[in-house]
């Protein structure tokens, strides 16, 4: 049931804010909330999450990610000693084509529009 309650505490953190900022609360100070709703609203929210159920699930979870993100970490450790910054061909083909098209100042031009010189 502690498992249900996790992502319903954060859902609810987040509906009531919306409807507050989004609503006409904020425009109009006649508006139909009043300032003790909006209290009441944040209190039950700060209630629900200080339960114990969400609070050990959350540590576990930072753990957790904790555990991946030094594991990423060490695969990209390992991957940046082996970068190569030099230069080299992927495809042949297109090296061959490059070499046998005009070209004016390194740029490519049409066969038609290359000056003869």
């Amino acid at each position: 049931n502690n498992s249900n309650n996790g992502p319903a505490t954060s859902e609810s953190n987040n509906l009531p804010l919306a409807r507050s900022s989004s609503g006409s609360a904020f425009r109009k100070p006649k508006a139909h909330i009043g300032s003790k709703d909006i209290n009441f609203m944040e209190q039950s929210i700060l209630l629900r999450s200080e339960t114990a159920g969400p609070a050990a699930q959350t540590k576990a979870d930072i753990e957790l990610l904790a555990k991946n993100r030094g594991n990423a970490m060490l695969r990209y450790k390992e991957k940046k000693k082996t970068r190569r910054y030099d230069k080299h061909i992927r495809y042949e083909s297109r090296k061959a084509k490059a070499d046998t098209r005009k070209r004016v100042k390194g740029r490519f031009v049409k066969a038609s529009d290359a000056p003869d010189g």
